[in-house]
């Protein structure tokens, strides 16, 4: 998948055995499954990061995530939403309209009810939204997303779940957790993007902070967590990529944390 553009033809072929291919929203969702990559997360109360993000999408990873959940406190999620309006707003006069090809727009929201607060939004921009985030997601949230989008007519915008929640790790519930969360999925897989791992708050639940130090499947819960996952989910039936955990450390001028990085790589 080709996800930076200014890479010269020459550089390509030296590099690639075969040049990365060119992709968007509209891609194909057997092509988009597998070219989602990492992610850049946004504040939504962020307007001005927002939109160098997307100007700037030459450079930049092609997958924005704009967050509507913890990254804007608190008490900012009026501020967030009207940031949010504006800043598509102004996208779709000032760039969208320009490009060849539309990055990939995912909004990570908090809740049911704040997805409904933000029911004209989506309708408005649903040509430039790719998706939306849901964090510390179950199969019965997954089911009442799905049916909400139904309702307001956005059958075109993917799902992508986040496995992040306590009930997905304690021993006495998860395995109920998992089957509702695999059912959930099978029954709407065509709307499923990716399955996504949240390994930042998994620990924190047990208030593990990774080190630079050290590779996160160095730490036990974590792998255990993403055997769980991927023991339940990763399905031939379901046919949908499981994500790794994000790093909180990406630096590429660190060679330690480079190296790090590249084994973590290695071994999910």
């Amino acid at each position: 998948m080709k996800y930076f553009n200014y890479i010269e033809k020459d550089t390509l072929e030296n590099i690639f055995y075969k040049k990365p291919q060119e992709f968007d929203k509209n891609s194909d969702k057997d092509i988009l499954k597998y070219a989602l990559g990492a992610f850049l997360y946004v504040p939504a109360n962020k307007y001005n990061q927002i939109y160098k993000s997307v100007l700037n999408q030459e450079k930049e990873p092609k997958p924005l995530a704009i967050c509507l959940e913890d990254a804007i406190g608190e008490f900012g999620e009026k501020e967030a939403i009207e940031s949010l309006e504006l800043v598509l707003d102004d996208l779709s006069k000032q760039v969208f309209c320009k490009l060849d090809k539309l990055p990939l727009i995912f909004i990570r929201v908090k809740d049911i009810d704040q997805l409904k607060r933000i029911k004209n939004i989506l309708i408005k921009n649903k040509e430039f939204i790719t998706g939306i985030i849901i964090p510390k997601a179950n199969g019965v949230l997954l089911k009442a997303f799905v049916e909400i989008l139904h309702n307001f007519g956005l059958d075109n915008l993917y799902i992508l779940p986040i496995i992040e929640s306590s009930k997905f790790i304690y021993k006495e519930i998860k395995e109920e957790y998992f089957r509702e969360m695999y059912s959930s999925i099978l029954s709407h897989k065509e709307r499923v993007l990716g399955i996504r791992i949240g390994l930042t708050d998994v620990l924190g639940m047990y208030g593990i902070r990774r080190k630079r130090e050290f590779c996160i499947y160095d730490n036990l819960i974590a792998t255990s967590f993403i055997e769980d996952v991927i023991n339940y989910l990763n399905r031939d039936e379901l046919d949908i990529p499981i994500s790794a955990g994000v790093s909180e450390l990406f630096n590429m001028d660190d060679k330690k944390i480079r190296e790090l990085y590249i084994k973590e790589m290695a071994m999910f």
